[in-house]
């Protein structure tokens, strides 16, 4: 549960933050929908929610044999004939002798999710300066998980400050937490980091948690079911998702795409012997 959140004395005049074009999702007016978006939990985005788990390896393979090696970094939108969409969610698409149908809400939260980890990476995740701080009261734990991860917090973009009494100031936040409580992902990331004090665990073991709740931002952030996109955003949004190493699972292991060859329809429909 966050904890209750106070205003802090004004800052200091904030730097100037470096030109956001890089952190668009995939246009301006989706970024304006996404932002607008309020994510909350409920019951239903509860259900929604895949875990890996709810997919078998054999799922998984099955959907990575759909795909063949040379459709990925080619995709020309010019040369994608969308079909439409169904239940304002999935859309259906033709592309070299194929047909894909793609989750929109999968596709983005995978893309997003691949951006900011490599942005993460790279060590090119940048703040925006919040106009009012915010004084957030940590107990001793979190304090001292936060001290001691301090260049970690540093790096996935947060701007903070000791306040005195186990109690900090957060000055900025990742560009990239639009539509996200930013708050609560920072809260969230330091009581996983609380649970594995006092181990002797590498640096990939340190970041596992760090992953899991970006994995979760890219979910809570990325376009819903039934958000109403353009063809134009949704041509953008695939293009990018298959440059990915691995664009056919989202971070919870649900799949982003089902494909189809021509040939297979036209053997189903026994057009072919």
């Amino acid at each position: 549960e966050a904890p209750e959140v106070s205003e802090a004395p004004e800052a200091p005049e904030a730097p100037v933050v470096p030109e956001a074009s890089y952190v668009q999702s995939l246009s301006a007016p989706l970024d304006v929908r996404i932002e607008s978006f309020e994510t909350k939990r409920s019951s239903q985005y509860t259900r929604y929610v895949a875990t890996k788990e709810d997919i078998s390896d054999d799922e998984i393979k099955e959907q990575l044999s759909l795909f063949e090696k040379k459709d990925k970094n080619e995709i020309n939108p010019d040369d994608i004939h969308i079909v439409g969409q169904v239940f304002k969610t999935y859309w259906i698409m033709e592309w070299n002798d194929n047909m894909y149908m793609i989750d929109q809400h999968a596709a983005h939260e995978k893309v997003y999710y691949e951006r900011f980890v490599k942005r993460f990476n790279d060590n090119e995740v940048y703040s925006q300066q919040l106009l009012i701080p915010l004084v957030l009261p940590l107990n001793i734990n979190q304090a001292n998980t936060l001290r001691e991860h301090m260049e970690l917090f540093t790096k996935l973009g947060f701007e903070f400050s000791e306040f005195g009494n186990n109690e900090f100031a957060l000055h900025g936040v990742p560009l990239e937490l639009c539509g996200v409580d930013e708050v609560e992902f920072f809260i969230e990331i330091i009581d996983k980091m609380t649970m594995y004090e006092g181990r002797n665990l590498s640096q990939a073991e340190i970041y596992k948690p760090v992953c899991e709740k970006i994995a979760t931002m890219a979910c809570k952030a990325a376009i819903k079911g039934n958000m109403a996109i353009t063809e134009d955003e949704f041509k953008a949004l695939i293009v990018e998702m298959f440059k990915l190493e691995n664009p056919y699972n989202c971070p919870h292991g649900r799949p982003t795409t089902i494909s189809m060859s021509k040939y297979e329809i036209e053997k189903k429909f026994k057009r072919i012997v």
